[in-house]
């Protein structure tokens, strides 16, 4: 049977260069003090840092994005799961409540850095972790995954146009579903995408998991 309440603590310049000359016929000139005009102007002003609105995960990094959704900054999950937390943390401006666990449900050694929301859990031994998202919104920033989903949002359009391999079906209203594949894991015939995936009921999401596989909504 599937459980929904067992995974949570398991799974967690631009460089301006300016330059001015004045051309005459006999070639390039210095600027006189009766041409003020001719003089680069100075600044003291310093470039304003895009404002970021949404912390997007796909099933190999963590974007931030500005209001009009382009990127800002990219930590690819190669990077470690201390990178990720770090810019989680950055991103909405609140540490997480950390707490090693020895196991839960079937889930091993692990230290979870816990968020209202979100968690980023980090296996004990390895370099192995796991994001989790069940809200859409952690201190004022969206949290969503690939095309722009969020916890709570109806994915009902998505599920019907996806290919059937990224589509999974537990029961008559459950649903898994793949916004982001890595790579392929098989067993027993059976295929199972691995990336950014979200568990849905009745139509609407309810929460996602990166990088994962279906059998992560199981613990």
């Amino acid at each position: 049977m599937l459980t929904r309440a067992r995974w949570w603590r398991g799974v967690a310049a631009i460089a301006v260069t300016l330059s001015l000359g004045a051309c005459s016929a006999g070639g390039v000139s210095a600027p006189s003090a009766s041409s003020p005009a001719e003089v680069p102007p100075t600044s003291d002003e310093t470039p304003v840092a895009a404002t970021v609105t949404t912390l997007q995960f796909s099933g190999s990094a963590v974007r931030t994005l500005d209001a009009g959704g382009d990127p800002v900054s990219t930590t690819a999950f190669d990077d470690g799961s201390a990178a990720v937390v770090d810019l989680i943390t950055t991103t909405v401006g609140m540490a997480p409540e950390v707490s090693d666990e020895t196991e839960e449900g079937c889930a091993g050694p692990h230290t979870s850095f816990q968020w209202d929301g979100a968690v980023v859990t980090a296996w004990t031994g390895t370099a192995g972790f796991v994001v989790g998202i069940t809200s859409p919104t952690l201190g004022g920033i969206r949290l969503e995954t690939t095309g722009g989903f969020a916890p709570g949002d109806d994915i009902a359009a998505f599920v019907a146009a996806a290919p059937a391999d990224n589509v999974g079906h537990p029961t008559d209203t459950d649903t898994f579903l793949a916004f982001d594949v890595v790579s392929r894991t098989a067993s027993d015939g059976n295929s199972s995408p691995v990336g950014a995936l979200g568990y849905a009921i009745d139509g609407v999401l309810t929460s996602v998991l990166t990088p994962a596989e279906w059998s992560s909504f199981y613990c």
